[in-house]
């Protein structure tokens, strides 16, 4: 199979209903795919110029099954990621122009959307197939049945070296969605205020 999973990471998680149990190879988390939903929500309909802007993402099992997620949560030295390892934002203007634009391997973002961490010399991506994603215990979650991941997410921070949004966001309204791997979310509008 010649599809990508970008890894995901988290640095907190809600722990209720989640386990860490053997390295699930990669066919455990192509089933996760079809049982998880992402859903975005903003933390406060508007920030201010210069401020955080958050977004609390959840991945939701509402299936009757155990779901995977791999999560790569701590990085090589040690430390925790601020936000989940492959995390891109898609970020539209009021009129619905994408501003995210990517020229970043296709095979890693579809061209709308953008992470910081494409900046970084580390960032990874696994490819399915191999015999396992997970590289170590720990890297991959079980998620229960109806129980979910919850994570807030810096936006603003996201979106840092992309080449057609200001740094800081300049004020407007914006529409956002995001990508972990092969989960999409719904998008939500972001209020930017002037300072």
């Amino acid at each position: 199979m010649n599809r990508t999973l970008v890894v995901i990471s988290f640095l907190s998680l809600l722990t209720s209903g989640c386990t860490y149990k053997r390295v699930p190879d990669c066919s455990d988390l192509v089933k996760a795919e079809r049982q998880v939903l992402l859903t975005i929500e903003p933390e406060a309909r508007t920030s201010v110029y210069g401020q955080p802007i958050l977004v609390r993402a959840s991945f939701n099992n509402s299936s009757e099954s155990p779901a995977y997620l791999e999560l790569n949560e701590v990085q090589e030295n040690g430390s925790m990621r601020e936000w989940p390892a492959g995390m891109q934002v898609c970020l539209k203007d009021s009129f619905g122009k994408v501003l995210t634009i990517s020229d970043i391997d296709p095979m890693i973002t579809d061209g709308r959307f953008w992470s910081s961490g494409f900046l970084e010399s580390s960032y990874t991506t696994h490819r399915i197939g191999e015999k396992s994603c997970c590289r170590r215990p720990g890297d991959c979650v079980l998620l229960q049945p109806g129980h979910n991941l919850s994570r807030v997410i810096p936006i603003d921070r996201l979106l840092i070296g992309c080449r057609n949004v200001g740094d800081p966001l300049p004020h407007g309204n914006y529409n956002v969605q995001i990508r972990c791997g092969n989960y999409y979310s719904n998008e939500v509008e972001i209020v930017v205020l002037p300072k």
